[in-house]
């Protein structure tokens, strides 16, 4: 509950009481010993620290939870964290130590389908902003495939306004969907 709080009070900006609600995660889940909820906060808690401007702590907790996802063997989401951490890089202005990171991961990201993580847009988006920044042409391909993922999930909500919803609401959904539309003017 603590890390969906956490989770659901970034996505509506409110990243002092994500941060609250993510450091709570962590606790309990260190307080357990349970390395799944672990990798989760701390994986989120990037993700708050990196909006907040707090990119050293970024840094740290992308680290953790790639850490954490490698040793339990969850290739696919040790991505999403390896990800956040290029993310984090691109934002300080590294161009290079984030197009390095998205390097190690563009094949994955290309041929095979980002199953189980939490945000496979913001993971590809992420990727594209790298890629796009540093001139590289594979940038096209991140979006497409963001794109067309945000589609084919969309096409199976049949209720319209729950689409757009869908579509309009989720911070992530709405700047793809802006960004393909900006690409078609």
């Amino acid at each position: 509950a603590c890390h969906n709080l956490c989770t659901v009070n970034r996505k509506l900006g409110r990243l002092e009481i994500a941060e609250q609600w993510g450091q709570e995660a962590l606790i309990l889940a260190q307080q357990n010993n349970l390395a799944d909820p672990e990798a989760f906060a701390w994986l989120h808690l990037g993700y708050v620290f990196r909006d907040r401007g707090k990119f050293s702590r970024a840094a740290e907790a992308f680290i953790h939870s790639r850490d954490g996802w490698l040793t339990m063997g969850r290739k696919t989401l040790a991505i999403e964290a390896l990800v956040g951490l290029a993310g984090t890089k691109w934002k300080q202005g590294d161009a290079t130590g984030a197009l390095s990171l998205v390097e190690e991961v563009i094949d994955q990201l290309v041929n095979n389908p980002l199953e189980g993580v939490d945000e496979p847009i913001r993971i590809y988006l992420t990727c594209y902003y790298v890629l796009e920044g540093c001139g590289d042409d594979r940038a096209n391909i991140m979006l497409q495939r963001a794109h067309d993922r945000l589609m084919s999930n969309a096409e199976k909500i049949s209720n319209p306004a729950t689409r757009a919803t869908f579509l309009d609401r989720v911070p992530a959904h709405r700047e793809l969907t802006e960004l393909w539309n900006a690409r078609k003017t």
